[in-house]
Protein backbone atom coordinates (compact mmCIF):
# COMPACT_ATOMS: atom_id res chain seq x y z
CA UNK A 1 0.00 0.00 0.00
CA UNK A 2 1.18 3.41 -0.79
CA UNK A 3 2.02 5.81 1.57
CA UNK A 4 -0.27 8.70 2.58
CA UNK A 5 1.31 11.84 1.20
CA UNK A 6 -0.32 14.92 0.40
CA UNK A 7 -0.26 13.83 -3.39
CA UNK A 8 -2.47 11.35 -3.25
CA UNK A 9 -4.47 11.51 -0.12
CA UNK A 10 -7.49 14.02 0.39
CA UNK A 11 -8.52 15.23 3.45
CA UNK A 12 -11.56 14.83 5.38
CA UNK A 13 -13.68 17.79 5.04
CA UNK A 14 -15.38 19.03 8.46
CA UNK A 15 -18.66 20.39 8.52
CA UNK A 16 -20.58 22.70 11.62
CA UNK A 17 -23.73 23.84 10.23
CA UNK A 18 -24.00 25.63 7.52
CA UNK A 19 -19.83 25.83 7.61
CA UNK A 20 -17.40 23.35 5.93
CA UNK A 21 -13.87 23.22 6.21
CA UNK A 22 -11.19 22.10 4.42
CA UNK A 23 -8.17 21.35 5.31
CA UNK A 24 -4.82 22.49 3.32
CA UNK A 25 -1.72 21.27 3.38
CA UNK A 26 -0.17 23.82 5.69
CA UNK A 27 -3.12 22.80 8.32
CA UNK A 28 -4.85 25.71 7.66
CA UNK A 29 -8.44 25.72 6.66
CA UNK A 30 -10.22 26.68 3.97
CA UNK A 31 -14.03 27.43 4.53
CA UNK A 32 -16.80 26.91 1.81
CA UNK A 33 -20.56 26.49 2.44
CA UNK A 34 -21.67 23.11 3.80
CA UNK A 35 -24.09 23.37 0.44
CA UNK A 36 -21.01 23.40 -2.06
CA UNK A 37 -19.39 19.85 -0.70
CA UNK A 38 -19.95 18.49 -3.57
CA UNK A 39 -18.10 21.09 -5.60
CA UNK A 40 -14.80 20.56 -3.99
CA UNK A 41 -14.82 17.12 -1.71
CA UNK A 42 -13.19 15.34 -4.48
CA UNK A 43 -10.07 17.04 -4.72
CA UNK A 44 -6.87 17.96 -2.93
CA UNK A 45 -6.46 21.92 -2.20
CA UNK A 46 -3.92 23.64 -1.12
CA UNK A 47 -2.63 27.35 -0.48
CA UNK A 48 -0.22 28.70 -2.40
CA UNK A 49 1.77 32.09 -1.87
CA UNK A 50 2.44 33.79 -5.24
CA UNK A 51 3.24 37.45 -5.60
CA UNK A 52 0.24 38.52 -4.84
CA UNK A 53 -0.73 36.63 -2.05
CA UNK A 54 -1.97 33.57 -1.11
CA UNK A 55 -4.53 31.01 -3.08
CA UNK A 56 -6.47 28.22 -2.52
CA UNK A 57 -6.20 25.86 -5.66
CA UNK A 58 -5.77 22.38 -6.83
CA UNK A 59 -4.32 20.39 -9.88
CA UNK A 60 -6.64 19.70 -12.22
CA UNK A 61 -5.59 18.19 -15.73
CA UNK A 62 -2.35 19.83 -15.91
CA UNK A 63 -3.43 23.56 -14.63
CA UNK A 64 -4.71 24.80 -11.71
CA UNK A 65 -7.51 26.07 -10.74
CA UNK A 66 -8.57 28.10 -8.22
CA UNK A 67 -11.33 27.33 -5.18
CA UNK A 68 -13.27 30.58 -5.49
CA UNK A 69 -13.64 29.78 -9.42
CA UNK A 70 -14.86 26.38 -8.47
CA UNK A 71 -17.47 27.63 -6.26
CA UNK A 72 -18.29 30.68 -8.39
CA UNK A 73 -17.44 30.26 -12.14
CA UNK A 74 -15.94 33.31 -13.28
CA UNK A 75 -17.24 35.43 -16.18
CA UNK A 76 -14.85 36.49 -19.25
CA UNK A 77 -12.71 39.13 -17.98
CA UNK A 78 -14.22 39.39 -14.26
CA UNK A 79 -12.48 37.46 -11.60
CA UNK A 80 -13.91 36.65 -8.23
CA UNK A 81 -12.61 39.02 -5.06
CA UNK A 82 -12.86 37.99 -1.58
CA UNK A 83 -15.00 40.93 0.42
CA UNK A 84 -12.91 40.12 3.54
CA UNK A 85 -9.49 39.96 1.91
CA UNK A 86 -9.27 36.32 3.12
CA UNK A 87 -8.44 34.13 0.01
CA UNK A 88 -9.04 30.86 2.23
CA UNK A 89 -12.86 32.40 3.04
CA UNK A 90 -14.48 31.01 0.03
CA UNK A 91 -18.23 30.92 0.92
CA UNK A 92 -20.52 32.40 -1.00
CA UNK A 93 -21.36 35.32 0.80
CA UNK A 94 -17.71 36.40 0.74
CA UNK A 95 -17.48 35.97 -2.81
CA UNK A 96 -18.14 38.90 -5.60
CA UNK A 97 -17.04 39.58 -8.79
CA UNK A 98 -15.09 41.94 -9.92
CA UNK A 99 -12.76 43.60 -12.92
CA UNK A 100 -8.83 43.08 -12.10
CA UNK A 101 -8.45 46.84 -11.49
CA UNK A 102 -11.60 46.51 -8.70
CA UNK A 103 -9.96 43.44 -7.31
CA UNK A 104 -6.80 45.91 -6.69
CA UNK A 105 -8.63 48.47 -5.29
CA UNK A 106 -9.31 46.53 -2.20
CA UNK A 107 -5.49 45.32 -1.67
CA UNK A 108 -3.31 46.07 1.84
CA UNK A 109 -1.35 48.58 2.63
CA UNK A 110 2.20 48.33 0.79
CA UNK A 111 3.89 50.81 3.05
CA UNK A 112 5.38 50.12 6.84
CA UNK A 113 3.37 53.40 7.76
CA UNK A 114 0.53 52.99 10.05
CA UNK A 115 -2.10 53.70 7.83
CA UNK A 116 -3.29 53.43 3.86
CA UNK A 117 -2.63 56.10 1.83
CA UNK A 118 -0.15 58.02 3.98
CA UNK A 119 3.57 59.27 3.16
CA UNK A 120 5.78 60.54 6.21
CA UNK A 121 7.01 63.66 4.82
CA UNK A 122 8.93 65.36 7.76
CA UNK A 123 8.46 65.46 11.75
CA UNK A 124 5.39 66.66 11.59
CA UNK A 125 3.81 66.13 8.45
CA UNK A 126 2.75 63.67 6.52
CA UNK A 127 1.17 63.27 3.02
CA UNK A 128 -2.36 61.63 1.92
CA UNK A 129 -2.14 60.17 -1.60
CA UNK A 130 -4.19 57.23 -3.62
CA UNK A 131 -3.91 55.71 -6.55
CA UNK A 132 -6.62 55.56 -9.06
CA UNK A 133 -6.23 53.87 -12.84
CA UNK A 134 -2.42 53.64 -11.85
CA UNK A 135 -1.80 57.73 -11.38
CA UNK A 136 -0.76 58.68 -7.77
CA UNK A 137 -3.21 61.68 -6.62
CA UNK A 138 -1.95 63.50 -4.13
CA UNK A 139 -4.00 64.68 -1.49
CA UNK A 140 -2.34 67.47 0.90
CA UNK A 141 0.02 67.44 3.43
CA UNK A 142 -1.34 67.01 7.06
CA UNK A 143 -0.13 67.41 10.44
CA UNK A 144 -0.78 64.19 11.61
CA UNK A 145 -0.79 60.39 10.26
CA UNK A 146 -4.51 59.89 10.91
CA UNK A 147 -5.98 63.12 9.67
CA UNK A 148 -3.96 61.92 5.62
CA UNK A 149 -5.40 58.25 6.57
CA UNK A 150 -8.95 60.15 6.86
CA UNK A 151 -8.52 61.74 3.63
CA UNK A 152 -7.40 58.66 1.77
CA UNK A 153 -10.13 56.96 3.02
CA UNK A 154 -12.51 60.25 2.10
CA UNK A 155 -10.87 59.52 -1.47
CA UNK A 156 -11.34 56.08 -1.55
CA UNK A 157 -14.71 55.78 -0.84
CA UNK A 158 -15.90 58.54 -4.02
CA UNK A 159 -13.00 56.13 -6.33
CA UNK A 160 -13.51 52.58 -5.09
CA UNK A 161 -17.36 52.17 -3.80
CA UNK A 162 -17.62 49.10 -2.18
CA UNK A 163 -14.25 47.65 -3.19
CA UNK A 164 -12.52 50.52 -1.05
CA UNK A 165 -10.50 48.91 1.83
CA UNK A 166 -10.62 51.74 4.64
CA UNK A 167 -8.06 52.97 7.57
CA UNK A 168 -11.49 53.77 9.56
CA UNK A 169 -14.80 51.69 8.14
CA UNK A 170 -18.13 53.06 8.46
CA UNK A 171 -20.64 50.80 9.38
CA UNK A 172 -20.79 47.61 6.39
CA UNK A 173 -17.41 49.18 5.28
CA UNK A 174 -13.85 47.02 4.87
CA UNK A 175 -11.42 47.45 6.72
CA UNK A 176 -7.89 47.74 5.70
CA UNK A 177 -6.48 46.92 9.44
CA UNK A 178 -8.68 43.59 9.65
CA UNK A 179 -8.03 42.33 6.97
CA UNK A 180 -5.56 39.50 6.92
CA UNK A 181 -1.80 39.75 5.80
CA UNK A 182 -0.47 36.55 3.96
CA UNK A 183 3.35 36.80 3.66
CA UNK A 184 5.43 34.73 1.64
CA UNK A 185 7.13 31.64 4.28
Amino acid sequence: MPKKTWKNHIRPILIDGDLAKIELQDGSYALIDADDIHLAGDWLWFALDNHKGVVVQRACKGKNERLADVINPPLLGIINDHRNGNPRDNRRGNLRYASSSNNAMNRRKASKHPYKGIAHRSQNSWRGQIRISGQIQYLGNFKTAEAAARAYDDAARLAFGEFAALNFPRAGETSELDRPHFSKR
